[in-house]
């Protein structure tokens, strides 16, 4: 039994890197028109624009000047655009800097307070001293 397994196991290796890798063509085509993608060839890199159409060997992209297509063995990679979040980033900014400039404004006011509170104080004590002969 074990030696069996033995011989095996370099055969199932052999018949494991003989497999073909699955193609991400599909998914390509699962982009819907009118997403905003960057694509990259061999040739170019980063074009920007929007799907136009997809086929089982055609990108087809809308740019600014017009239309370009793309055949499926020169591109290399493709990128979905993705939303931006300046909004909710600059929501945290100001949030962040609120909470800081309070911070700092509570922590020099408490400061000011203090020190003018111990300057009455010594200012009292200093009359009361210099009245006692």
């Amino acid at each position: 039994m074990s030696r069996t397994a033995i011989l095996l196991i370099p055969f199932l290796s052999l018949l494991a890197t003989a497999q073909s890798v699955p193609s991400r063509w599909a998914d390509v085509t699962a982009i819907a028109a009118g997403t905003e993608i960057r694509v990259d060839t061999a040739t170019s890199k980063g074009i920007q624009g929007k799907v136009a159409s997809v086929t089982d060997s055609i990108l087809v992209i809308t740019l600014k000047t017009g239309m370009q297509s793309f055949q499926q063995t020169e591109v290399t990679s493709v990128s979905v655009r993705k939303k931006g979040h300046r909004l909710r980033n600059t929501l945290i900014g100001l949030g962040v800097g609120t909470g800081a400039g309070l911070g700092i404004g509570a922590g020099a006011t408490m400061d000011v307070v203090n020190c003018c509170a111990e300057s009455r104080l010594q200012a009292s004590l200093g009359l009361v001293q210099s009245a006692e002969p």
